[in-house]
């Protein structure tokens, strides 16, 4: 297989790298289980915080205003519990974007290449390079347009437009394919 076709190169911009990089941190158990502590907590303190702005208006609270006020706080903190979740995900995200801007001197786009070796897959950018070895690949996505590798840590995602045509996306996601399908074969059971 010709070299050229082992090898793909796009620009990638601020959000997609974002995106892969949330991808990745929001898949992790650390990630999960401290989205659920903050769900939890903003929702225990919502409540709390609503019993007692209703309990010092109203000075003596009788035993079927304490019902009514659990009938309808509760539903309305496991709600607020629920929708936290997505508000958390978009500051999270909107943070990670400021910093990745910071990080990369506020350039708009980045320049990624990436080349299937024998026993990696190598992606570089002008910030730095990263060898994924096939031994650590989970699995290969590539049943939609974009083309994600996810390693044990790690993701590389190569955008469709990487790709000068149909072909050279078969024979590169074929050599990747073959590489991941050998190194999970290999793996103890």
């Amino acid at each position: 297989m010709a070299d050229d076709l082992l090898q793909a190169t796009f620009d990638a911009t601020l959000d997609e790298v974002v995106d892969v990089g949330m991808r990745l941190s929001t898949g992790t158990a650390a990630y999960q289980r401290q989205r659920v502590r903050a769900q939890w907590q903003f929702g225990v303190v919502f409540v709390v915080a609503a019993t007692y702005v209703f309990v010092s208006r109203r000075g003596h609270v009788s035993g079927l205003e304490w019902l009514i006020l659990a009938t309808v706080l509760l539903p309305v903190g496991a709600g607020m519990v629920f929708g936290y979740r997505w508000f958390h995900d978009w500051y999270t995200r909107r943070a990670y974007r400021r910093m990745v801007a910071e990080l990369l001197g506020g350039v708009a786009q980045v320049r990624c290449d990436f080349a299937v070796c024998e026993d990696r897959l190598l992606c570089k950018t002008p910030h730095g390079e990263t060898a994924l070895p096939w031994s650590r690949a989970i699995c290969v996505h590539a049943d939609g347009s974009d083309l994600e590798m996810w390693f044990d840590p790690g993701l590389a995602i190569v955008r469709a437009r990487a790709f000068r045509s149909l072909e050279h996306r078969a024979a590169f996601v074929a050599a990747v394919t073959t590489r991941v399908a050998s190194a999970l074969s290999q793996r103890p059971v």
